[in-house]
């Protein structure tokens, strides 16, 4: 399957979004391992870390573990991504918000623990600034437009992960 070098799609004919997502075979494998194991130890060491510190390098040890983390972690925020993309949101910034903030109840859902959950979504808040930028949105912080969860500090997740807030469904292009 094409995805046009994306890890996933939501097709958007007519302007209203696709009621199934395309995923990359290797999105997945990391998925179907992800769901496979009691544990996944290649998640363990993203609780071990402070992600709000990491800048990409400068770190073996957060470094090795991103390196170890990263596929099924990416694997985790793709689903969670496209579902959004499923719920109507076209623009790549707020799907990927809104995935960040979601993606702990994903890693519940298909049998990660709390912690896993997260862990993965710290994780993956820290790589923010390394995506292209039509991913990124400097409304997607505590407190800001984009968060799901404003009457709380916590970001990217609240303390019990839930399923997105009713109603968060896209604007019809």
């Amino acid at each position: 399957m094409n995805v046009d070098g994306n890890l996933g799609d939501v097709p958007f004919p007519d302007g209203h979004a696709a009621s199934y997502t395309h995923v990359t075979r290797g999105m997945c494998k990391e998925l179907a391992r992800f769901r496979g194991r009691p544990e996944a130890p290649e998640l363990a060491c993203l609780a071990q870390m402070d992600w709000n510190r990491f800048t990409g390098s400068g770190d073996p040890a957060a470094t090795a573990c991103s390196e170890q983390a990263n596929d099924m972690a990416e694997a985790l925020v793709t689903l969670t991504h496209e579902s959004m993309h499923m719920r109507g949101w076209a623009d790549e910034a707020y799907a990927q918000c809104f995935a960040l903030q979601e993606v702990a109840f994903t890693v519940e859902r298909l049998g990660g623990s709390r912690q896993e959950a997260a862990a993965v979504a710290s994780y993956l808040l820290s790589l923010q600034p390394f995506m292209p930028t039509d991913y990124q949105s400097s409304d997607c912080a505590s407190g800001r437009l984009l968060d799901l969860h404003p009457e709380t500090k916590a970001f990217p997740t609240e303390a019990v992960p839930g399923p997105p807030p009713a109603g968060l469904y896209g604007p019809q292009l």
